[in-house]
């Protein structure tokens, strides 16, 4: 068997298996995906990716989408024209999770959108759902060459791919929780550390207990409308630059 007689499904997942995970940016992860569908897809003339802000309410009119990937100029022309109407298969297929297909030859449901394409001379589209557990995060948008049309084939693959996005937009996902807990942890250690020198120091010169400390600590902050581990962390500056100002918010 040649390399032209591989099963299709079987190159893309050997394709996709060679994206790393975990060691791109979501955003790099997501431009290789679009390049393999794109050789993956005869048909397929250029690919986009999806997503959307999950702050967004629960009302599709407040849907808020942007394209973080995508093969040639032509997918992410298409894609804002659907943006800016707020109306296109790419943000009904992000906020299904279903897989749309589109003749643009026919301008229902999405006339505006229709004449965009076939003034690109785009004859189809597809859209797929990036599915999550419990919810869509977006959409991977497949736009046709002209005077084609998608096969089965091509579908049961743009929905391989769409698998393989949603795992990829929830690993980021995880890692971008994990680097914010960390960067908060590491914040609140700093803060804390910083608190506990200023007391020393306001123990040490006014010959007070911890909590007189910090009570001081604490009048300082709402007076001076400054929050406790800034005043903290001036004042601590200020001990090791050897200045003994005593004036910090008004108490230290």
């Amino acid at each position: 068997m040649t390399s032209n007689d591989v099963d299709p499904s079987h190159r893309v997942v050997r394709e996709l298996g060679g994206i790393l995970l975990g060691e791109q940016s979501l955003s790099q992860v997501l431009v290789q995906v679009t390049k393999v569908a794109a050789e993956a897809l005869p048909d397929a003339r250029d690919v986009s990716v999806t997503l959307i802000d999950e702050r967004r309410s629960r009302d599709r009119g407040d849907l808020r989408a942007r394209s973080v990937a995508f093969h040639h100029d032509l997918a992410i022309d298409l894609d804002e024209r659907q943006y800016t109407s707020d109306r296109g298969p790419c943000l009904d297929a992000a906020a299904s999770g279903m897989t749309i297909l589109v003749d643009t030859s026919q301008d229902e449901p999405y006339p505006e959108f229709c004449q965009a394409a076939r003034h690109r001379n785009v004859p189809r589209t597809m859209s797929v759902g990036l599915i999550l557990p419990g919810r869509t995060v977006g959409a991977l948008n497949i736009y046709a060459s002209p005077e084609t049309d998608f096969t089965q084939t091509e579908v049961d693959l743009a929905e391989e791919l769409a698998g393989f996005v949603g795992v990829a937009v929830a690993n980021a996902a995880r890692y971008e929780d994990a680097v914010n807990l960390s960067r908060d942890l590491e914040e609140a250690m700093q803060s804390r550390a910083s608190i506990e020198q200023a007391k020393g120091i306001l123990m040490e010169r006014y010959d007070c207990d911890a909590d007189r400390a910090f009570d001081m600590l604490r009048v300082a902050s709402s007076k001076g409308n400054v929050k406790l581990r800034n005043v903290a962390a001036r004042l601590v500056a200020r001990a090791g630059r050897g200045d003994g100002g005593r004036g910090d918010g008004g108490s230290t």
